[in-house]
């Protein structure tokens, strides 16, 4: 296990095998609406750019290389910022009913 440094003095736990991939990007924190949870994301930079783009990529969706949004990526022990593989798991993304 490694920890990513991020903003605001925090840090992410990732597996040895991910660290240098995840590591080569700058890492913030971003609190969910309700300010109950905090996770590790970064911008996405434009393609062949060091201009960023404002999509919003979170380490825990990159590891696993989840990019389809009807797919959720949740913490099993509640640590939103422990992002081993062993304590992420996916689910797909119930759909709200028609009104």
């Amino acid at each position: 296990m490694k920890k990513i440094r991020l903003s605001r003095g925090k840090y992410a736990y990732v597996d040895d095998e991910d660290f240098e991939r995840i590591n080569q990007f700058n890492w913030y924190i971003n609190e969910n609406a309700e300010k109950t949870k905090v996770y590790a994301m970064r911008s996405k930079l434009k393609e062949e750019s060091d201009k960023y783009i404002g999509n919003k990529i979170y380490m825990h969706r990159y590891i696993l290389n989840i990019t389809d949004k009807s797919i959720v990526v949740r913490h099993k022990n509640g640590n939103t910022l422990d992002n081993r593989k062993k304590n992420l798991f996916t689910k797909i993304r119930k759909l709200k009913a028609a009104e």
